[in-house]
């Protein structure tokens, strides 16, 4: 049973936050370091990691573990970002998409190529929903459209990242205040699922509908804590550096994110 019913729920919420401010810059400047991994990151103590990471695939017994061990991610398969390291020689761009090479099936496993595949099919759907250009040398995409001639917020991507760049401070604490918006939702529709649960526990329902209503429960609540998270870690940045551009990065394999200034 798969605890999302889609694990880019995270994900488009950065796009969200984009459409929703209504800034998208019509270029990029590719000076600035691609890998989304470089420069300064948040404090050590600052939680970046999303408690998702490979929960399309939790059973559930790796629920009611992650539940009863107060939100402590299962043990998980998933990889790190070793993974990208592997698979960065064998991505490359053709007609505005990212195409895996036929080498990296001698270089990834099974599971690892299925995972890269996976992910390069969102990114490239991303591509075509943002109308978005990939650049061919560095292969990071960025929208064409410039919706205000102001451009306060610039979205960019690459085949295993969601970048946005935040230009001013107004930019930034509008974006903690669309995660917090997010997060307060998630906990709504948490709280309604947990007494789904309670309710159907007292009148004896069916194992299956309990279990069920457990998922939906886990779904929401995580949902809730990540984009809590994300928006603690944008105010910890505006905290150390404001009046300064900050980068806010989303690693699509690892779902980890981090903020540093440019």
């Amino acid at each position: 049973m798969n605890v999302l019913k889609e694990k880019g729920k995270i994900l488009s919420v950065i796009f969200a936050l984009v459409l929703a401010f209504g800034i998208i810059a019509p270029s990029v400047s590719y000076a600035f370091a691609t890998d989304g991994f470089s420069t300064e990151p948040v404090s050590s103590n600052q939680s970046n990691t999303d408690p998702l990471a490979g929960s399309e695939n939790w059973t559930p017994e790796q629920i009611a573990e992650f539940l009863k061990n107060n939100n402590t991610q299962p043990t998980t398969t998933q990889t790190s970002s070793a993974l990208e390291a592997k698979a960065e020689p064998y991505i490359t761009v053709k007609n505005n998409q990212y195409v895996i090479l036929d080498g990296a099936k001698s270089v990834l496993t099974t599971s690892e190529y299925s995972i890269v595949s996976n992910v390069v099919k969102k990114s490239n759907t991303d591509v075509i929903a943002g109308n978005l250009l990939i650049n061919p040398e560095n292969k990071v995409a960025a929208p064409l459209l410039t919706l205000r001639s102001f451009q306060e917020i610039e979205y960019t991507s690459g085949w295993n990242y969601q970048r946005l760049i935040f230009r001013s401070d107004r930019a930034i604490n509008t974006a903690i205040s669309f995660f917090k918006f997010i997060s307060h939702g998630y906990s709504v529709e948490a709280a309604y699922a947990a007494a789904i649960v309670t309710i159907g526990g007292t009148y004896g329902a069916p194992y299956q509908v309990l279990l069920i209503a457990t998922a939906a429960f886990a779904e929401t609540f995580i949902l809730a804590q990540v984009t809590a998270s994300m928006a603690g870690t944008l105010q910890w940045a505006q905290d150390h550096w404001p009046n300064n551009y900050i980068a806010f990065d989303v690693n699509k394999i690892t779902h980890m994110w981090q903020a540093y200034k440019l």
